[in-house]
């Protein structure tokens, strides 16, 4: 019965917040602004560059968190959105829902722990999409709060 309302509730999240306006929210915190990235803009990935992304979150990770208690952090999982099974596919389907196939298909998830902030579950969890711009390399995009 509580994995059918977590299921529900994001369900309901993700068809609430779809794209239609989604890039020009900002955000009420202090980190990254959920904005689409240009499809002609990103490149292709597979599993062979998942070192790479691994060694750019020390880059990423302060521009989505901040500095303040998030400079020390473990990684959960860092993988390709489409590659996503089980309940983690929600992850998928809300990429696809706020900014389309064709930037979901080109995402990865990293979930982080932060652990400064344990024991809270939540304030010590970290999960933001990611993609490969052609120019900028691995950019961020949206963070799940």
């Amino acid at each position: 019965m509580k994995n059918f309302l977590v299921i529900t509730v994001l369900f309901w999240l993700c068809t609430v917040s779809g794209a239609h306006g989604f890039a020009e929210q900002p955000s009420p915190y202090n980190y990254i602004t959920p904005k689409c990235p240009k499809v002609a803009d990103l490149m292709e990935t597979s599993s062979k560059d998942k070192e790479e992304l691994l060694k750019a979150l020390k880059d990423i990770v302060p521009e989505v968190y901040g500095d303040v208690g998030y400079d020390v952090w473990v990684v959960k999982e860092a993988n390709a959105l489409p590659l996503l099974v089980g309940f983690d596919e929600v992850y998928y389907r809300m990429a696809i829902n706020r900014c389309g196939e064709d930037v979901g298909e080109k995402s990865w998830i990293v979930k982080l722990q932060f652990p400064k902030f344990l024991p809270s579950g939540s304030a010590s969890s970290g999960i933001f999409f990611v993609t490969k711009s052609k120019e900028k390399g691995w950019i961020p995009w949206y963070m799940y709060k």
